[in-house]
């Protein structure tokens, strides 16, 4: 499946994102040659020297190294396997890097029904105003999702529920994670955003769920999209 095929890989979306200037994280995209997930899955140095992975993992180096240097924020065109935060997502430095590409990949197959990854993404890392961590290192930050279609604005919420929340992983809950999480989803975001999930969505066509999140310093950002059928409405069911 292709980028234009499949709307929720970052290869379709981000484009529109760009062209309208609205705020996101810089964003660097390296193709993942023929062969390389392949190599990757099945632990064989052979294709993965076929493959090309020395110059594969160069480029995504030095788009790290573009990004103002570590930490960096990678994921794939189709997902960043946040929940595992330490291991997959959140890079700290050059010396991890190689395994965290590996983990998203493994990350990529164990989900059903989603695509092959066709990308990996290096991404300007934003501190987020953020409650507590969860999960394995997983910060529960200031984030909203916008359902919009066709450019016009259905709903929004706070993207953290209670029940989202799970107690597995690495991190213990504070005993006040509940009021904690509470006190962020009180933070509402500016009426902007709004116009920026009217305005993508009415470029893209379509349902979309569009992810918006606070950095430390106040300033939103747009970080992430999906068709909309792909997301549940927290407080519809």
């Amino acid at each position: 499946m292709s980028a234009d095929e499949d709307r929720n890989s970052l290869l379709y979306w981000w484009p529109a994102v760009q062209r309208l200037g609205i705020p996101a994280p810089d964003t660097e995209i390296v193709m993942i040659p023929d062969g390389l997930l392949e190599g990757i899955l099945g632990h064989e140095p052979e294709k993965l020297a076929e493959a090309g992975w020395p110059k594969f993992f160069q480029a995504v180096a030095d788009a790290a190294d573009r990004m103002g240097g570590y930490p960096v924020f990678l994921r794939t065109d189709i997902l960043s396997g946040k929940h595992n935060w330490d291991d997959t997502c959140y890079v700290p430095s050059l010396r991890v890097l190689e395994k965290h590409i590996g983990a998203l990949i493994e990350e990529s197959y164990i989900p059903l029904g989603i695509p092959d990854p066709q990308a990996f993404v290096v991404r300007e890392f934003l501190p987020l105003q953020s409650a507590f961590k969860a999960f394995h290192g997983l910060p529960i930050s200031l984030e909203w999702r916008l359902f919009a279609q066709d450019g016009e604005l259905e709903c929004l919420h706070f993207y953290w529920t209670p029940d989202a929340i799970k107690g597995w992983g690495r991190y213990k809950l504070p005993k006040d994670w509940k009021q904690q999480l509470a006190n962020l989803a009180s933070i509402e975001p500016p009426v902007e955003v709004e116009a920026w999930a009217r305005a993508v969505t009415k470029e893209l066509g379509g349902a979309w769920s569009v992810d918006v999140a606070c950095d430390m310093e106040g300033q939103w950002h747009l970080i992430d999209m999906a068709e909309a059928e792909r997301n549940w409405h927290p407080g519809h069911a």
